[in-house]
């Protein structure tokens, strides 16, 4: 999978509570982001979840500080995260201009962030050419 720069949130991020991706993504304007082609959150884990709980949420806003957000509760709670799963969550057509994602961490991890257009079943693992 090649990853876009401008659409990862999240490189390296280390959680140790609830907190946010370090990175928004700015659509330019309130649009519905489908029904086009379907996109995926992709959050890979870089080393392993030490703790009881991550769980993490899209939220959107109309202002780049995030001062209203809107969470979309998508994914699930995870109980144990190796280094290098997986977690994917769908994007929803609903949304305000910017978009990030919310961690909650009873532990630590870290992790990579981005959205992506490429379909999760698709995806095949390559050795890294840098």
């Amino acid at each position: 999978m090649i990853i876009d720069k401008s659409l990862q949130i999240s490189s390296e991020q280390a959680l140790t509570a609830t907190d946010v991706s370090t990175d928004i993504i700015d659509l330019g304007h309130n649009q519905l982001v489908g029904p086009g082609d379907p996109l995926w959150w992709v959050i890979a884990v870089r080393a392993g979840l030490v703790g009881s709980l991550f769980f993490a949420r899209v939220q959107s806003a109309a202002d780049e500080a995030f001062g209203s957000p809107v969470t979309h509760n998508l994914g699930q709670a995870y109980d144990t995260l190796p280094t290098g799963s997986r977690i994917v969550i769908p994007m929803t057509w609903q949304n305000e201009r910017f978009l990030r994602l919310q961690y909650e961490v009873t532990g630590t991890i870290t992790i990579d962030a981005w959205l992506t257009n490429q379909e999760p079943a698709k995806w095949s693992a390559f050795p890294n050419a840098i």
